[in-house]
């Protein structure tokens, strides 16, 4: 078959076109006209300047659409990496490593503790971190979301040289003045009121403002443009067939289980006294000095090895759940539970529901006992972790065993010698493989995914401080560049030449109550698209609902006409001038709002004309 957009063949199989990155729409695919590839351009500098009083003069470069598949790509690849990152206190917790060895550890000199001692005081401090993570995202969500306060936000989305290419390519205007587009958004909310203020940007200019404020008692919805009439449109929401009884019965909802459910400190203190009936079940735990190895670089460890087997993680389990039984901090969380879930539906009053919450945790323990008398020492797991003298981890390895034949592997290791490291993580045939700096707590490093021995991605790491990830901010730039397999097996695409320098790159800088993040795609090192997000909290300011003498009925379709006949829209076409707009398209909306105007006066006038003459009054009779 043969690609609809430019005429190339498309092996089967294929669903974008390896030529152009065309979606391919069925399997007739064929082209109205077949069109000749363009030869590709001679290398040239993006603007030559004919004279020094001249303004330079934008060459034109062969066009391609080619990219646009893979885009899409790049991004599902960051949301997976950002996702990573932003948990990375919770993981680092958990595993005690990863890009570079951190985490807490405790000082004193662990060289006459016993194997599982030593195991224990590490995983302590390992899965101690875990819980502490987990319990504060948990804190977060338990927080109430009323409240009086305030954000301001802009966004710039910046467009590159080649997606004006496109653009212009598509709809044959010229564009070769646009750059960027901008949004500052300034809200705030003070009990049942919020306030959205936007302004507009265009080229750093402002085109707009926008005033938008919402009374959830009244249900109410002003809206205004300042800069084309002083007057606010008023919606109201349950004439609009928008009720939002129901919202307000869901946020009630929400803020009767957020009362029901234990608190921060409860959970983390759970979590901890959890983590440490299964540490103290290690009874045993070889101990032993290893030297650890990754391409040049060596690092002395300490490995504690531990073997769990099958009857192990059950009598672990019984463990537990005996001491649940008789928890009195999981009863009154049970209790208080239950009393919301009566609270909600009258029909469950009378149940005891910790009686049943202790009813199925013995029957549990039943099951497990059940199941230790055909329990096989031919299942275990087997986990060495590797510590350095300061007792962080800085290597684990697990290994599953099933009826005496290894069934799964898995491994990590981070060597730091001096300023330098080298990172290695294994499972099944994917390995992660990494190197870098830390210098000053300031982490350099590259990282390479590859499947199978084929590699697969690349990522890069730069200017990212150490201290501030441990405290659960980022401050960095993370760079991903997916290699021309990868492109391949997720398009199609047989053709990879065109994607070699593919790249998504995200700066990041954040804090308690401030963010800033720039996300870019970049082809061949030159900008495609890019994302500007800068915003912080603030303490807010009041809200004034508008006097009913400066609002319009939204409802009122005279009103609303009039409101918008009266509009100056004279303000904005400077403001697009400003913006370096050509007075062409300045032009043509002008004459385009001017149409709209005269049509609204002309529905005006029929109208007028429909309405009934009205008969001429007889006079009084004498």
């Amino acid at each position: 078959m043969f690609c609809r957009n430019c005429g190339s063949k498309i092996e089967d199989g294929n669903v974008f076109c390896t030529q152009c990155g065309a979606a391919v729409m069925g399997a007739d695919a064929q082209p109205q006209v077949p069109q000749a590839q363009p030869a590709p351009a001679p290398a040239k500098e993006d603007f030559v300047l004919a004279s020094p009083t001249e303004k330079p003069v934008k060459q034109k470069k062969p066009r391609s659409k080619k990219w646009i598949a893979p885009v899409a790509i790049l991004c599902v690849i960051a949301i997976a990496v950002v996702a990573v990152v932003l948990n990375w206190n919770a993981i680092t917790g958990l595993f005690g490593g990863g890009m570079q060895a951190s985490g807490n550890h405790n000082g004193g000199d662990s060289s006459k503790l016993t194997g599982a001692e030593h195991l224990s005081k590490v995983e302590n401090n390992s899965l101690g971190g875990y819980a502490d993570s987990v319990s504060k995202v948990y804190g977060q969500l338990l927080k109430n979301e009323t409240f009086a306060g305030g954000a301001q936000t802009s966004l710039t989305l910046r467009v590159g040289d080649d997606m004006l290419d496109l653009l212009m390519d598509n709809t044959g205007a010229d564009l070769s003045w646009l750059s960027e587009f901008g949004l500052n958004m300034d809200v705030n909310t003070q009990d049942a009121l919020a306030q959205a203020k936007l302004k507009l940007l265009l080229e750093g200019k402002k085109l707009l403002d926008l005033d938008v404020i919402f009374d959830s008692d009244s249900e109410k919805i002003w809206m205004a443009i300042p800069d084309l009439s002083s007057d606010y449109l008023e919606m109201d929401l349950a004439e609009l067939g928008l009720n939002l009884g129901d919202f307000g019965n869901t946020m009630e909802s929400v803020s009767a289980l957020q009362a029901a459910l234990p608190s921060e400190e409860t959970v983390n203190t759970l979590l901890k006294k959890y983590i440490a009936i299964v540490l103290e079940s290690i009874e045993d735990a070889d101990k032993e000095t290893e030297t650890l190895e990754l391409d040049g670089l060596k690092q002395n460890a300490t490995a504690l090895t531990v073997k769990i087997t099958e009857k192990d993680l059950l009598n672990i389990a019984i463990k537990i759940l005996e001491e649940a039984k008789n928890d009195q901090a999981l009863k009154g969380i049970v209790e208080e539970f239950g009393a919301y879930i009566d609270s909600t539906n009258p029909n469950n009053v009378g149940i005891d529901y910790y009686a049943e919450f202790t009813n199925a945790v013995e029957l549990a323990i039943k099951n497990l006992n059940d199941e230790l008398a055909s329990a096989s020492a031919e299942n275990y797991i087997r986990i060495t972790t590797y510590v350095d003298s300061a007792d962080k981890v800085i290597g684990r390895t697990l290994k599953v065993v099933s009826g005496g034949e290894t069934v799964q592997t898995l491994y990590y290791r981070t060597v730091t010698e001096g300023d330098n490291f080298r990172f290695k993580a294994s499972v099944s045939e994917l390995v992660i493989t990494g190197s870098g700096t830390v210098k000053e707590n300031v982490l350099d490093g590259e990282y390479t995914v590859t499947v199978s021995d084929t590699e697969y991605l690349v990522l890069k790491i730069s200017d990212f401080d150490q201290a501030k990830l441990e405290r659960g901010y980022l401050s960095g730039t993370i760079r991903l560049e997916p290699s021309s397999q990868l492109i391949k097996e997720l398009v199609g695409n047989s053709n990879l030449s065109i994607f070699a320098d593919l790249a998504l790159e995200l700066k990041l800088d954040t804090s308690d109550t401030a963010a800033n993040v720039d996300i870019d795609v970049f082809a061949n090192d030159s900008l495609l698209v890019g994302l500007t997000m800068n915003t912080k909290i603030t303490d807010g300011s009041s809200i004034k609902k508008p006097s009913s003498k400066d609002t319009v009925n939204a409802m009122d379709e005279e009103e609303v006409m009039e409101w918008i006949q009266d509009m100056d829209f004279d303000e904005l076409l400077q403001n697009l001038k400003a913006a370096g707009v050509p007075s062409e398209y300045v032009d043509a909306l002008e004459t385009m709002v001017a149409d709209m105007l005269d049509g609204m006066n002309g529905m005006e006038g029929e109208a007028a004309e429909d309405l009934p003459a009205e008969e001429p009054m007889e006079a009084p009779a004498a």
